[in-house]
Parts: C-alpha cells; sequence; structure tokens
C-alpha cells in the first residue's frame, strides 16, 4: 500500500485542532459536512455534477461504485461516502487540501498512515470494478480510465495541485508536523532551509542542503549507473526483437499487463520518442520512489541529451485499491509490476551515453498532480554528468524508469544494508 503515496498528499482541513492549525488558516478549509445541491461547491465539483445530470450512464456507474464501495467498507470514519451528494462534499474538501487529514488522525499512529489511508480512500471509490466496463481494454474496468469521468478526475487532479502550489497550503504549523516525523529526515541536515519553503510544493520538491549530501558513485566511470532518484528498485527485464518486454511465464506476462495493450512494446511508453527502435532487445529497470523520499531526481549516466518530451495522461494509481477488511486499511495491488507507467502522465529524456548506446530516462507521475518537471538546463544537445539535476515531481509522481539500448548490458550491483540502497549498479558492452 505504501507505493500509492507517491503521487498524492492531499488531505483535508478538518480536526484542525489535532495538526495544531492556527485559526488565521480556518479560512481557507472546506466545509466538512455534507452538501445539498442547493449550497456552494467547488466549480470543478460543479463539473461533476453536470455531467452526472446529463449522463444518465455515468450516473449509474458512479452510483453503482459508490454502493460496491460502501458494501466493503462501510465504517464512515473510513469511508465517508454513501451517495452521490456525500461524494461532491469529499470532493469538495479535497479541493483545498493538507496532505494528513483526509481521515481522522485518531485512526492512525503515524502522519504517513495517515496519508497513505487518505489516498486509498479517494481512489478506492472511482477504482471500483464494474462489470459494465469489462468489455472495455482497460488497465482496470473502472470509472478511473471511462469517460467523461477520465478527463474530469484529471481536471480534479489539477485544481488540487493548484491550491499546494499558493501560499495558503503552507505554515510553520505544517512544517513543525512534518517535522516531527523521522522519515522526512527534516532534522538531520539533509534539505535546504526551510524557510526556502513557501507553499507545499517547495516542501514537497525540497532541495538539498548540499550536493555532497547525495555522493555520487565512480563519478568519473562511465560504466557506473547511479540511482536516478532516491528510491527502491523493482527489477529488471529484458525487452526483444519486437521491443516487448520479455516476462518468465505466460502467467507474469499477464501480470505486466500487457494483456490490457498498455505495454505491447516499450514505444507505447516513450510515446512518439524518434528513438524508441533503439531499445529493441535492450534493457529495463524501474525504481520506486515513497512519499518521504527526496523528490527531485538525477541523471544516473554522463552523455548527451537528444530528446525531451512531456506525455500529459492518467493520473491513476499505478495499481488497484481494495479494503482489507480483516486489518481495517486500504491496500493497493499490481503496482510492482511494470505497464501500468505506460497509461500515466509521464516524461521521456533520451541520453546518448559517451561510450555508445543510449539510456532512456521516463520519470512517471502517479495519482494526484502526476507533475513531471525538468530542469531548465535539460535541451537537446546539452552535455550533463552523472549525478546533474534532471528534475523534480510535485506532489505526486513516484517512479522512474530506465530503458538501456541493446549496446549496453545493465546489472544491479546495488545492495540494500539496513533497509537502505547502498552502492551503484553497472553496464556493460
Amino acid at each position: 500500500m505504501k507505493r500509492i503515496l507517491t503521487l498524492w498528499l492531499i488531505g483535508v482541513l478538518l480536526l484542525c485542532g489535532i495538526a495544531g492549525i492556527p485559526e488565521a488558516k480556518a479560512d481557507t478549509a472546506i466545509k466538512t459536512t455534507d452538501l445539498s445541491r442547493s449550497e456552494l461547491h467547488e466549480d470543478v465539483t460543479w463539473n461533476l455534477i453536470s455531467l452526472v445530470d446529463h449522463n444518465a450512464e455515468l450516473k449509474t456507474l458512479l452510483e453503482t461504485a459508490i454502493l460496491q464501495a460502501r458494501n466493503l467498507n462501510p465504517d464512515p470514519m473510513t469511508n465517508p461516502v454513501s451517495d452521490l451528494d456525500s461524494y461532491y462534499a469529499f470532493i469538495d474538501r479535497c479541493c483545498r487540501a493538507m496532505p494528513w487529514e483526509i481521515l481522522p488522525s485518531e485512526n492512525y499512529d503515524s502522519l504517513y498512515e495517515r496519508i497513505d489511508q487518505g489516498i486509498g480512500c479517494l481512489y478506492f471509490i472511482c477504482d471500483q470494478p464494474l462489470k459494465e466496463l469489462e468489455k472495455y481494454d482497460y488497465f482496470h474496468p473502472s470509472l478511473m480510465y471511462h469517460e467523461p469521468f477520465r478527463s474530469w478526475f484529471i481536471q480534479f487532479v489539477s485544481v488540487t495541485g493548484k491550491f499546494l502550489s499558493t501560499e495558503a497550503s503552507w505554515c510553520e504549523d505544517y512544517y513543525l508536523t512534518a517535522l516531527a516525523m523521522p522519515d522526512f529526515h527534516l532534522h538531520d541536515g539533509t534539505y535546504e532551509s526551510p524557510e526556502n519553503w513557501k507553499t507545499f510544493n517547495d516542501f514537497f520538491a525540497r532541495k538539498l542542503s548540499d550536493p555532497a549530501v547525495r555522493p555520487i558513485a565512480d563519478p568519473t566511470d562511465d560504466n557506473t549507473v547511479v540511482f536516478p532518484a532516491d528510491s527502491v528498485p523493482q527489477g529488471i527485464w529484458q525487452i526483444d526483437e519486437n521491443s516487448r518486454v520479455v516476462a518468465e511465464n505466460e502467467e507474469s506476462q499477464a501480470g505486466l499487463a500487457i494483456k490490457t495493450g498498455t505495454l505491447s512494446n516499450v514505444s507505447v511508453l516513450l510515446g512518439k520518442s524518434r528513438y524508441a527502435d533503439a531499445f529493441r532487445g535492450g534493457t529495463l529497470t524501474h525504481t520506486f520512489l515513497d512519499v518521504n523520499d527526496y523528490h527531485r531526481y538525477h541523471f544516473p549516466v554522463g552523455g548527451t541529451v537528444r530528446e525531451v518530451l512531456l506525455i500529459p495522461q492518467d493520473d491513476a494509481p499505478g495499481g488497484v485499491i481494495t479494503w482489507d477488511a480483516e486489518q481495517g486499511r486500504y491496500k493497493e495491488y499490481f503496482s510492482e509490476t511494470i505497464g501500468w507507467q505506460s497509461i500515466e502522465t509521464r516524461g521521456v529524456v533520451i541520453v546518448e551515453m559517451k561510450d555508445g548506446g543510449y539510456v532512456a530516462i521516463v520519470p512517471v507521475g502517479m495519482c494526484q498532480i502526476s507533475s513531471v518537471n525538468f530542469e531548465d538546463t535539460v535541451v537537446p544537445g546539452a552535455e550533463v554528468r552523472k549525478g546533474d539535476p534532471l528534475g523534480f515531481f510535485l506532489f505526486g509522481g513516484s517512479d522512474i524508469i530506465m530503458i538501456f539500448s541493446r549496446e549496453r548490458s545493465f546489472d544491479m550491483t546495488a545492495k540494500k544494508v539496513k533497509g537502505r540502497w547502498t552502492g551503484a549498479n553497472r553496464i556493460g558492452t
């Protein structure tokens, strides 16, 4: 379930006393009681209401998803939505959200759990599998992938992201809340001065206090590949001559979501890249960022930038959200596989390595605000060194893929020591 966090740290400004939010911030909060249609809604909520009122199929599907979710989890403390009106109220609240209060804090022991389970609740409803959608070639037969809800949800995600880039989204109390959580490493000198953080997204995309905090392994050895982000590697896959990702057997092939058409070959992942064919017979690896990780990414190798693309697409969770009634928590499945990245908002940077061959670096958005950003210096023709700044995620995004062309083999030699990955990886010729 931890993987659901990468992309969206959204919450609701309720239970302000628990988070220590001052009285002055109260006017930025969204009303937390259920709203009827005669009362004020956010513009994006009115857009959904209009769609539902004028689309009988959408209304039926959304009501079915809400009912299914309610039957699976009837507890209002962890699922506050019981009908359309309460769903509209839920969306209203999320439009001006902070990342740790979408669900009551007394349900969870840590800030991390509050964020994780709140996002799980939001996606659980619209990610319900619906029989009516099984006939479509979707990653999952849910409203998340069905128009017009799909386009509306992308709009909703954009609204929440804009709020988190305003000064109303950050204050001293919020900083102290995060500071109290050791998993964020705000107390050990890793990051820049918090005085630089004027918005939540400033905090989320925080810079290091010094480049030396993130040492680069073998900086002069072009055969050493460093992780593009402080993250957890998920595995290595070979690519065949038809650009298809090779699975060990038919069952795992299905697990790659290839049967849905989301990753029939790596050219789907790379969009309109002119270099897509260069990765036939190559190697693919990807690595996952969690919500408390450093969310800036760096070049894993040195060379010359040949292409830079941004591919706007879905803001889905990168898996399937379920409710574990026995444990009383939301869980996510399938995000450990590859394939889902091909339906998410993502970027593509192609680097030609000094000793030959190419590497495609693909930062992938997950969940809300799937915001993939590149540094202004990342342009075709730029000469880059291993470890140079590449870009950053703004509240969301949390997976990075590397694809190596056939000329350069890839071997993961980094080791996990005391829960953290150390060392570097190797490429050969």
